[in-house]
């Protein structure tokens, strides 16, 4: 019966997503009259009421602690958080109030509908494959975060599919430490309770917790280089039954 109420349900979040495109046509107007920030808040309110409408059709309860930490502006902002499941990305953009891109592996934008989404919210394709185009990718989000567009990163680089973690890549984080800008922690739980092999998670509870922020430009260079362990140290204490140890490497190419 699971996998029935499932196959529905994705059916729904099809229908959702292809009649989505209409609402594009009143930000190709915001964009067309160069009002970029009414643009990026026009198109944050929408992705939040769509999340919340995805969630709320599938009795998924999200539980946010640490909201008092989120800064009150959105400026030089890099938010970081653990990686289990590709539903990751909408809970994000569901509780987060601000205009925000992402990092996103350049596989996405080939994805119909989602592209068009990937575009409006400005995030940047990153193509894991190769490196020199990768710290491109990164220098360009920088360039976007010191400009104050909020970008968010999922440094373990694939997705855990479980309560693990996989260690921080130390290379992603260059985007807040050129930009000098604060990292916003967050711990993810319960997202990879959503995707099941048999069928969609429903009436299941996701928290999300927002940990203190952390400015870069204010670390010297010993502590930029524990940057990587310190989040991850951050983001692990976060989980319900948090890790002992680092999850074992696993191939970009299954993720």
């Amino acid at each position: 019966m699971r996998k029935v109420w499932s196959f529905f349900y994705v059916l729904w979040i099809i229908i959702l997503l292809t009649t989505s495109m209409l609402v594009f046509i009143p930000y190709a107007f915001l964009r067309l009259m160069q009002f970029q920030r009414a643009a990026d808040a026009y198109l944050t309110t929408l992705a939040h009421g769509y999340g919340r409408l995805v969630f709320f059709s599938a009795r998924v309860k999200l539980d946010i602690k640490g909201a008092e930490n989120l800064p009150k502006e959105d400026r030089a902002l890099v938010f970081v958080a653990n990686h289990q499941s590709i539903t990751d990305v909408i809970v994000l953009k569901t509780v987060i109030p601000y205009p925000m891109g992402f990092m996103a592996k350049i596989e996405l934008f080939r994805v119909p509908f989602v592209q068009v989404w990937l575009a409006g919210l400005r995030c940047i394709a990153i193509d894991r494959s190769n490196l020199r185009k990768s710290m491109e990718a990164i220098r360009k989000g920088s360039n976007r975060v010191a400009s104050g567009y909020p970008m968010m990163i999922f440094p373990e680089g694939t997705r855990s599919r479980c309560n693990g973690m996989r260690a921080f890549k130390g290379g992603s984080l260059k985007l807040a430490e050129w930009a000098k800008g604060r990292i916003v922690p967050i711990t993810l739980d319960g997202t990879h309770r959503l995707i099941a092999k048999d069928g969609f998670g429903f009436g299941e509870t996701v928290t999300v917790t927002f940990h203190p922020p952390i400015d870069t430009s204010q670390l010297n260079r010993e502590e930029l280089k524990a940057l990587p362990q310190k989040l991850w140290e951050i983001v692990n204490s976060g989980l319900k039954e948090p890790n002992a140890e680092v999850m074992a490497a696993k191939k970009l190419t299954d993720s």
